[in-house]
């Protein structure tokens, strides 16, 4: 697998043929005319006295003179000292090369000691990917290794000569490439076990590049579990490696920790990725012999992606594919914020004195996590130190394991101060842990989603049409209550009421709600639960034998929004006995504590209270929680918030921000009784994480739910470029009810006019009245526009001295709250060290714009994707670009975000000359109606 993979021995034997060539022609890289041909050519014909003996391992002549690599194992391993490695373009693999590979498992048995039995005939199998894509597919036999190189269906980034190639046309098809017949055949016969760690993500990524349903996987991870003391230390499993060291201990095969995994596209493979690859097939391969000989009964399940249904197939494929597309997007290493740094001389677990790190954090967003890699520098030498967090708990960390590079332990009189903390993350999300589990469970016949009707029509195209029934006199007098509690209520405007009936009493299980800048998301969500709790919740008969009552969640994707929520409940008279708020112990000790004192005090659980033993008493007649879609899965809170209750309504904020494929956890938890399921975003604002303008693309709820025609891609300005990550998801079925909420109370009416001609189609109006004060000014920053580049991100100090200027000038004077926005997290921490130095700057006063409860002790300066969802009287924008490209602010809908965050005063201080570079892009038409009104003044 692209992350696991072992490799290998410390001599190789090479062919000295010129007549074949270690890779394929340079300008063929995937097949075409010059592919390696059926039979030998002239120089092969001379037998390989021209290039040395064959080797004696049951291998003739004419056999030794076709093989690429020949790669020494020593000691032996099940009796075979050679692997011999052949590499091919997957359009040139025929029967032959088939029939060779299998060849190899005869050789195994020739190979083996004298009276020992036979060895079962088990498929090394494993992949390599770049980004999401499937790049090499490994396969091994016996002694042999075939290796299958797949081509890009796209441009790589990290791919040294990524190249476009014959069959790029199949790239608009679901799965791009043929796979090849006898190739195929292998990989479908269920006799044949394919042994893999993980081999049902291996089996995915098949599966997304050439549709095949692998059959017979033998799952290495969970045939070789971590030992109970390695479980008790917190190893959730074991590397390929690991599995094949515990079968041969006195192996030398070592794993190569080098290798360069955004390398697999390169035109030809080096020697040193041949091997890497041969040999994660043939440990593979190793393993899965011994797996197989110990008892039947102790064997996993197989992987056979015939069973489940084809739409989870494609759903678990895709959503494999997107999650290898974010760890190859995500840096190796974050730089750390930190207060303060100290080493000092403490006692590890054993009680040995032992130099460790002691660590003040300053950002919530780059903090330090318990298993996290360190990487430390120090003032007067370039070797970095080593180490690991063994302890975070709020704003503080201990890192200990200190080494030099070269694995020196690091002494106390060796360092004193700290210059620079990076942190590397090898930790899955529970999130991401808990879809993966699942997925390998529906792969092997454990568990399904076909039974579970949302996730079926969502998914695999099952009705989601719901028509209300009135059942008994009860239920009809509470649905004619809601009708006349809306016809009454003046604070609820035409599109709110409608969504709020929808979401209530709709004929569709499934509802979106749009709700633009301002609109009023959090209003329905609030009235739905409170005319939930009054008149619906009373009148709903209890589940199940146990009599269990219904619940509702209302869930968001940060805790911003949740908590936005739980304060629009309170607003609307709702306490304790009605709904709580739960936030995560992390979030909340020593970062931000603050934001939840006043009101949100009463309602406020912190996930690790959900532990104690009385708190499902304490909640049982609670039937609404608001939380984060993370908290709301834990079992944690199961076991406590939903005890003796059944969770049939979900509401989910921020929805347009979440890729489709993540609701598939809270779909199988919650399945068996969830009958509504209301979407509340914006797919005109900011996507899922990891998706690119006119790049890749995750698609999110709304952009599964609604027809292509009406999608936000079609409405937006064209994106060539585009694609999908992995399998397109099967259609939902029909009857989902698409609702926009067309009235913004948060934009003044120039702004918003501007804004809603640009990215809704005119649809969306003011509830505002005009003001005599501009909304809206174009600061332009001319000369010395140099860039200061940190990493991939860049910051601009002299348009960062521009902003300060802007807000003592023209925004303190006002006497309204503020907020600096910017698109780049170095900039951030410039504008955030400069504003911070200013005593009167630094920190927002009592009763600032950014939400009600109390003191809002909170940062002045954030990057636009964080603060989606929340708003200030007077936003002030740095652009930082400069020169002839917009970067990434050439995504309007991030844009759309910076430009819709203001109640009175948006500001954008930037170069005029760059946004106007970049014809019909959002900030470019910004820009240009600025010039059009007069809104342009020099910094």
């Amino acid at each position: 697998m692209g992350t696991q993979g072992p490799v290998v021995a410390k001599h190789i034997i090479r062919r000295a043929s010129t007549a074949r060539l270690l890779h394929p022609p340079a300008a063929t890289p995937f097949g075409g005319p010059h592919a390696r041909p059926a039979t030998p050519g002239p120089a092969e014909a001379a037998g390989p006295s021209s290039r040395g003996p064959a080797p004696a391992s049951g291998f003739t002549g004419a056999q030794y003179r076709r093989e690429d690599l020949w790669v020494p194992v020593n000691p032996p391993v099940l009796g075979i000292k050679l692997l011999a490695v052949r590499q091919l373009p997957y359009g040139h693999v025929g029967s032959s090369d088939v029939a060779w590979l299998r060849g190899g498992w005869d050789a195994a048995d020739a190979a083996r000691a004298i009276g020992a039995k036979r060895l079962p005939r088990v498929l090394g199998f494993d992949t390599e990917f770049d980004g999401g894509q499937l790049a090499l597919l490994q396969l091994c036999a016996g002694d042999r290794a075939l290796l299958v190189r797949v081509p890009p269906v796209r441009p790589t980034g990290g791919a040294s000569g990524g190249v476009q190639v014959p069959g790029q046309a199949r790239a608009a098809e679901q799965h791009p490439f043929a796979c090849p017949p006898d190739v195929e055949l292998l990989l479908v016969d269920a006799l044949v076990p394919k042994a893999a760690a993980e081999a049902w993500q291996d089996a995915l990524m098949v599966f997304a590049a050439f549709g095949v349903k692998l059959r017979g996987g033998l799952d290495l991870t969970v045939a070789v579990p971590p030992s109970h003391e390695e479980q008790t230390r917190g190893r959730k499993k074991l590397s390929l490696f690991a599995i094949f060291e515990r079968f041969f201990p006195a192996s030398t095969l070592a794993k190569d920790k080098t290798i360069d995994h955004s390398k697999w596209f390169a035109i030809s493979l080096r020697e040193q990725q041949l091997r890497y690859a041969a040999l994660d097939a043939f440990v593979s391969y190793a393993a899965g012999v011994m797996v197989q000989r110990r008892d039947p009964d102790r064997l996993p399940p197989p992987v056979d992606l015939s069973v489940p249904a084809h739409w989870e197939v494609v759903l678990a494929a895709q959503w494999v594919c997107v999650y290898q597309f974010l760890e190859a997007q995500s840096p190796q290493r974050s730089r750390h914020d930190f207060h303060q740094a100290t080493f000092e001389m403490s006692s590890d677990k054993g009680g040995k004195p032992e130099l460790q790190l002691f660590v003040s954090m300053a950002r919530f967003n780059t903090r330090l996590r318990r298993q996290m890699f360190v990487f430390i520098r120090v003032p007067n030498d370039k070797r970095p130190i080593l180490g690991r967090c063994v302890e975070a708990k709020g704003k503080s960390a201990r890192v200990a394991q200190l080494c030099w590079a070269g694995g020196r332990n690091v002494r106390l009189n060796e360092v004193s101060e700290v210059r620079e903390i990076e942190m590397d993350d090898p930790n899955e999300t529970p999130e991401e842990d808990a879809i993966k589990k699942l997925i390998a469970r529906v792969l092997c016949g454990q568990a399904s989603l076909k039974g579970h009707r949302l996730a079926k029509g969502i998914f695999g195209g099952g009705s989601l049409v719901m028509p209300y029934a009135l059942g008994t006199q009860r239920a009809a007098q509470a649905r004619a209550a809601v009708e006349a509690a809306l016809s009454a209520d003046a604070q609820v405007n035409g599109p709110q009421h409608t969504a709020v009936e929808e979401v209530l009493y709709g004929s569709s299980a499934v509802t979106l709600v749009q709700g633009p800048p301002g609109t009023g998301k959090t209003t329905v969500i609030s009235r739905v639960v409170q005319l939930w709790l009054q008149h619906v919740a009373p009148s709903a008969p209890t589940i199940g034998p146990q009599r269990r009552a219904e619940a509702m969640a209302c869930v968001a994707r940060s805790n911003v929004a949740a908590r936005n929520i739980a304060l629009a409940l309170i607003k609307r008279g709702l306490g304790p006995s009605d709904f709580r708020l739960v936030v995560s112990q992390e979030f909340h000790f020593e970062w931000h504590e603050e934001q939840y004192r006043g009101a949100l005090e009463r309602v406020l659980i912190v996930s690790d209270e959900l532990r104690n033993e009385d708190m499902p008493r304490m909640l049982e007649d609670v039937k609404v929680f608001v939380t984060t879609t993370s908290m709301l899965t834990g079992f944690n809170f199961q076991q406590a918030a939903l005890h003796n209750k059944v969770l049939t309504r979900l509401l989910v904020d921020e929805a347009s921000q979440i890729y489709a494929g993540d609701m598939v956890l809270p779909l199988h938890v919650f399945g068996e009784h969830l009958k509504s399921l209301a979407l509340f975003g914006d797919d005109v604002q900011l996507p899922p994480y990891g998706s690119e303008w006119d790049g890749a693309t995750q698609p999110s709820p709304f952009d599964h739910l609604t027809p292509p025609s009406d999608r936000a891609a079609a409405r937006l300005r064209p994106q060539p470029n585009a694609f999908t990550l992995g399998p397109d998801l099967c259609a939902a079925g029909g009857g989902v009810r698409r609702i926009m909420l067309e009235v913004s109370y948060r934009l003044p009416p120039s702004l918003c006019a501007f804004i809603s001609q640009r990215m809704y189609g005119g649809m969306l109006r003011s509830g505002r009245q005009p003001s005599a004060e501009p909304a809206l000014t174009w600061v332009d920053v001319r000369g010395g526009e140099a860039e200061s580049r940190g990493g991939t991100s860049l910051c601009n100090p002299k348009e960062a001295h521009g902003v300060l200027k802007v807000v003592r000038q023209s925004v303190l004077p006002t006497g309204r709250s503020w907020t600096v926005l910017t698109g780049y997290d170095l900039q951030r921490s410039v504008l955030d060290k400069l504003i911070s130095s200013q005593p009167d700057l630094a920190r927002h006063q009592e009763g600032g714009a950014h939400g009600g409860g109390g003191k809002q002790d909170c940062d002045r300066v954030y990057n636009i994707d964080t603060f989606q969802g929340r708003e200030d009287c007077v936003v002030v924008v740095s652009c930082v670009k400069t020169g002839r490209s917009l970067g990434f602010m050439r995504d309007d809908r991030r844009v759309n975000v910076m430009l819709t965050r203001c109640t009175h005063r948006l500001v954008v201080v930037g170069s005029l000359a760059t946004a106007l570079s970049e014809p019909d892009t959002l900030l470019c038409r910004l820009a240009t109606h600025c010039v059009g009104h007069g809104l342009v003044r020099a910094a």
